[in-house]
């Protein structure tokens, strides 16, 4: 879905002429510089991976870009149930749990499970989607979110952000039932699809040899010679560029989906967790291809072509702009670990290990980065729930204050505490976000959030949409109460004000629209301030959309105290609704 173009038709010259308004220049505000809270939270543990408590605010360092920053706020979240914690001064772990602010109160917490289409044996689909149910069962309350996200190659589906973890458990259900079978594996299309190149190659050169030619690729490889810049390459290479491109192009698709998924958890407040159940992520792209057919030495060439760093960084500081900490979990399942013997001796030695060595590198890369854990098979996922848990349970929140205008702008955050035998695990960017890109994630989130509460109480009315082209009309009316916006006096004895309206709509997690906005300053006369607080701004807007838009989300912005409204509109239940 693409909301391609939004044309304004703004009514606002003439709104409430009566009570004299009439669109004016923004007010001059002048230059903004705010003190802003910068947060970090932060998990200490010792050299056996015993998380840490009982620190104070004088144990730990910040830095920014290298430079050591006052810590201005601090707090300790303990769970009070303690398994191996230990203490600051290394003594008496329970009493120091007990001790060290186990009355905090726990801050929300925005849970999404990313869920990729895979193939499990039942007894590891059982557990590893049970570990899943019971993480969340223990962790998410009435006052958190929790969504999850069903991912494959061609399609994206979620569930809205809800508390009630039930739905959530019958939606895993289900994806669990889909996720076993008796092809326990996706590494006998992978073979079937590396026999069928190579038989191609075979007849394309058993072709050209009668014509005394040879085969050539339009990336300029040849099989007999090798790269054009002098990096040999081994016979049958060429062959396995087209399943290594159609890899190169899921990731792809698939990080659009990350980050997208990613871009609905930005509004939301205290911890937030992205556990990323993945088949696929490696540094490059389809490298099993050329692992399974016995290439292990993959050209130089072929790495830079398919490698996908950027791709990842592009997770990584999107999850740090969003304050998201990634726990990335592998569940694919290895030909050593089939139980046909057949599979075992088909496998080149070696296969399982460098397919493992290219998962990891991005993997490990995301986690570190981002604060979270990884977990490469079912077994390790069950054992790493319970410190996930951990995570959110027992932790540090540490601040420090800056004035700045935002402009979001990337921090670059270090923490370090005094005891160098414990280790620090935290997200390592912060970005102070502008007041654009909030209202951005807020509307985002209003797309994939059934109920949505916002300090101003919008209105809106959705006319019938009209067909254009391949695309749709929709005549959409939003009521803006007068007495929510905030007003300068100014010289001329009037008051002035400001409010943005932003739209955008979504098919689902894989078409996010482009954001359109349009700001609106107005003029009050000072003997009508009163009379027309009472009433309301309404704006007119036609949203173009395309047959698969399920949403339309609004905000308004108020420029001056930047409070806010939200709103999501179900334009494909309207369109039902207009057709009985």
């Amino acid at each position: 879905m693409s909301l391609r173009r939004l044309t304004a038709v703004a009514s606002l010259a003439a709104l409430l002429s009566p009570a004299g308004i009439t669109a004016q220049q923004m007010p001059q505000l002048g230059e903004t510089m705010e003190v802003s809270i910068i947060n970090v939270d932060v998990v200490v543990t010792d050299k056996q991976g015993n998380r840490v408590h009982g620190l104070t605010k004088n144990d730990f360092e910040i830095y920014e870009r290298g430079k050591a920053q006052p810590i201005s706020n601090f707090a300790e979240y303990s769970s009070g149930v303690e398994r191996t914690a230990v203490a600051a001064d290394g003594e008496g772990t329970v009493a120091a749990a007990q001790n060290a602010n186990a009355t905090q109160q726990r801050q929300p917490r925005t849970v999404v499970v990313f869920l990729e289409n895979m193939r499990l044996p039942a007894y590891a689909a059982k557990k590893f989607f049970g570990a899943i149910d019971t993480f969340l069962a223990n962790n998410v309350g009435p006052e958190d979110r929790v969504s999850l996200v069903y991912w494959n190659p061609y399609t994206a589906s979620h569930i809205d952000f809800t508390s009630n973890v039930e739905s959530i458990a019958v939606a895993l259900l289900g994806i669990e039932k889909i996720s076993t079978g008796a092809r326990l594996d996706d590494t006998d299309q992978v073979r079937s699809e590396i026999a069928q190149l190579q038989a191609f190659e075979e007849g394309v050169q058993a072709n050209l040899s009668k014509l005394g030619g040879e085969a050539s690729t339009p990336s300029g490889t040849t099989v007999a010679g090798g790269y054009s810049d002098g990096t040999n390459m081994n016979e049958g290479t060429w062959s396995l560029m087209m399943p290594m491109t159609m890899s190169l192009v899921e990731m792809k698709r698939r990080v659009h989906a990350v980050n997208s998924t990613i871009a609905t958890m930005g509004a939301g407040e205290g911890r937030k967790l992205l556990l990323l159940a993945t088949r696929r992520f490696g540094k490059i792209a389809g490298a099993e291809y050329q692992y399974l057919s016995g290439q292990t030495n993959v050209p130089n060439a072929v790495r830079q072509q398919y490698d996908t760093t950027d791709l990842v960084k592009t997770v990584i500081a999107n999850a740090n702009a969003n304050g998201v900490s990634i726990y990335p979990l592998f569940t694919q399942k290895f030909l050593s670990e089939l139980p046909d013997a057949e599979h075992d001796s088909a496998a080149p030695f070696g296969t399982d290990s460098y397919t493992l060595m290219n998962e990891q590198a991005n993997l490990n890369l995301v986690a570190h980065r981002t604060g979270g854990m990884a977990a490469y098979s079912v077994k390790d996922i069950v054992e790493l729930m319970p410190e996930i848990t951990a995570d959110v349970n027992d932790y540090y929140s540490l601040a420090y204050r800056v004035t700045e205008k935002r402009e979001d702008r990337a921090r670059q955050i270090s923490v370090k505490v005094k005891n160098r035998d414990y280790r620090v695990r935290n997200r390592e960017t912060f970005v102070e976000k502008s007041d654009e890109t909030r209202m951005k994630d807020r509307l985002t989130a209003a797309l994939f959030t059934a109920n949505n509460e916002s300090p101003i109480a919008i209105a809106t009315d959705v006319g019938e949409r009209q067909k254009r082209g391949r695309a749709y009309s929709i005549p959409l009316t939003i009521r803006i109460p007068i007495s929510a916006l905030t007003t300068i006096p100014q010289s001329s004895g009037k008051e002035a004000g400001a409010f943005t309206v932003y739209v955008a709509g979504a098919a689902d997690l894989d078409e996010l629209s482009n954001f359109t906005r349009k700001t609106q300053p107005f003029e009050i006369k000072a003997g009508d301030v009163q009379k027309a607080q009472a009433g309301h701004f309404t704006y007119t807007l036609d949203v173009l959309v395309n047959a698969k838009t399920r949403n339309v989300a609004v905000g308004v912005l108020d420029e001056i105290s930047k409070s806010y409204g939200v709103q999501r509109i179900d334009v494909a239940r309207e369109a039902q609704n207009a057709q009985r």
